[in-house]
C-alpha cells in the first residue's frame, strides 16, 4: 500500500486492484524525533463506473469522513485527496468527489480475528 502526503497535516494511502482505489486518510503529527502519529479521520474509494448515461467515462471518488476533532474542512479533505491522487497518476480528471460524513455503529470479528499471544 502506497502511503503519501495529501496537505500539510494529512495523509492517505492507496491501495490499487485494477480500475478501483482504495484507502484511508489520516492526520499526521510529526515527531521533533523522527516518526509521526497518525490518526484515521476519513476513508475513501475511487472508482471507474462501468454504466454511465449522459457523461463521459470518468473516475468517481467518494471520501467517508468521521467526526473527529482533528478533522477540518471535509470538502477540503476531498478536494485534497483528489489533488494528490490525479499527482500520483492514480486517478485522471474528468472525475466526479462525493464527501460523506460517516460513523461507524457496531462491529463484529469473524474467524480467528485477534492474536492473544
Amino acid at each position: 500500500m502506497d502511503r503519501f502526503p495529501i496537505s500539510k497535516s494529512y495523509e492517505a494511502d492507496c491501495g490499487i486492484s485494477g480500475e478501483t482505489r482504495i484507502g484511508e486518510i489520516y492526520h499526521c503529527v510529526r515527531r521533533s524525533g523522527g516518526g509521526a502519529t497518525l490518526t484515521p479521520v476519513a476513508r475513501y474509494f475511487a472508482y471507474k463506473p462501468g454504466y454511465i448515461e449522459n457523461v463521459h467515462p470518468h473516475w468517481r471518488v467518494d471520501c467517508f469522513v468521521q467526526k473527529h476533532r482533528f478533522l477540518g474542512n471535509e470538502e477540503q479533505i476531498g478536494r485534497d485527496l483528489v489533488s494528490a491522487l490525479v499527482r500520483l497518476g492514480h486517478c485522471e480528471e474528468p472525475i466526479w468527489l462525493s464527501w460523506h460524513r460517516s460513523k461507524e455503529i457496531k462491529g463484529a470479528a469473524y474467524g480467528e480475528l485477534y492474536d492473544h499471544d
